[in-house]
């Protein structure tokens, strides 16, 4: 009994083994595109929050502009219709200046940029 036991067990062994490097070996052959498919998204998603900050930087500047160009009309009101579009002006053109360091990473050095990617997974 105890033989045909330990023989099941080195065959369900046996199995599990063959089943786990098959797996290995499945992702051997899929991590060049892993890859290729997180800096495609790093690129997207990079360029998206840059573009956003600046425009949002835009947007608000315009905001502004119109406030001090209708001055006369708004009166005392003007201060903080261009207080605050401009803090948040300015705001949004630190926060794309803090960005352009990774933007720039993932088009010109999309390796070190996964490289980094993975150093932030593995910590």
């Amino acid at each position: 009994m105890k033989d045909e036991l330990s023989n099941k067990l080195v065959e369900v062994i046996g199995v599990i083994q063959n089943g786990v490097g098959k797996a290995s070996d499945f992702a051997v052959e899929q991590l060049p595109d892993i890859a290729q498919q997180y800096i495609v998204y790093g690129r997207v998603y990079e360029t998206t929050i840059f573009v956003l900050f600046i425009l949002a930087f835009i947007v608000l500047c315009v905001v502004v502009w119109v406030a001090i160009e209708n001055e006369p009309k708004l009166g005392e009101a003007v201060i903080p219709l261009t207080l605050f579009p401009g803090f948040a002006a300015m705001m949004c053109l630190v926060f794309a200046y803090f960005n352009i360091a990774n933007l720039m990473m993932v088009w010109f050095a999309p390796k070190i940029y996964l490289i980094k990617g993975l150093a932030g997974l593995i910590k």
